[in-house]
């Protein structure tokens, strides 16, 4: 079951933690928590997810960060997914969508 907590430490940064799997029915949740915190976020502030606890993602959970990619283009965000484990970062590669990631290990 998937968690996340939303943590503004700054006005120029916002990190979500989560932990278990990005995968189901909390997705809906998550999306829509993230889309409002962003709103209260600067242009080109950084937005890192913080994956260290994040234990499966499958090809929904794939979505919701290319969805989140797609509408934080105009707020012109960095997004960093932070401590993903190798077999993240491998699903992320084989979809080819981690180069539009800043992937901190």
């Amino acid at each position: 079951m998937l968690k996340f907590k939303i943590v503004k430490p700054s006005d120029h940064r916002l990190v979500i933690k989560l932990r278990g799997d990005l995968s189901g029915s909390r997705l809906a949740d998550l999306r829509k928590k993230v889309a409002d915190a962003v709103r209260l976020v600067p242009e080109g502030a950084t937005v890192a997810f913080e994956a260290s606890e994040v234990d499966h993602i499958d090809s929904m959970g794939i979505s919701a960060l290319i969805d989140f990619y797609d509408n934080s283009k105009p707020q012109k965000l960095t997004i960093e997914i932070q401590n993903p484990s190798e077999y993240i970062v491998k699903m992320l590669k084989l979809v080819k969508v981690d180069r539009l990631f800043k992937i901190i290990d």
